[in-house]
């Protein structure tokens, strides 16, 4: 399922919320790849997992229609969700600074809520 990031899940429900620079890269297919995987743990858990990243709708459906993708990708273009989990960064290449999402993965329940835990 893709979503825009507007989208709530039910109340009380766990959610692990990761985030992501692009479809389709590497790094980010992997990682997309190992929460599927997983994703009989996660419900085992009752948890939901959510994917975010500064994509379109259309780019987020290509994407987990390819990998198979069991849970939702929402789709974040004006970086909201983004900048308030406080994961855009400045990054370093080869010595070329930008700005982009730092691989990050939140878990936030009704109880507690924990972020923080890069995945770099």
């Amino acid at each position: 399922m893709v979503a825009t990031s507007n989208s709530r899940p039910p109340k009380g429900q766990p959610v692990v919320l990761y985030f992501y620079p692009r479809d389709a890269t590497p790094g980010c297919m992997t990682q997309a790849c190992d929460f599927r995987d997983a994703a009989s743990d996660y419900q085992g858990l009752g948890a939901r997992v959510l994917g975010v990243g500064p994509v379109t709708v259309a780019s987020h459906r290509k994407f987990a229609d390819k990998h198979g993708l069991p849970f939702t990708l929402l789709a974040d273009p004006d970086k909201e969700v983004i900048q308030a989990y406080g994961v855009w960064k400045e990054k370093n290449m080869c010595g070329k600074k930008s700005m982009g999402v730092e691989r990050t993965m939140v878990v936030r329940s009704s109880r507690t809520a924990s972020g923080g835990s890069s995945l770099r």
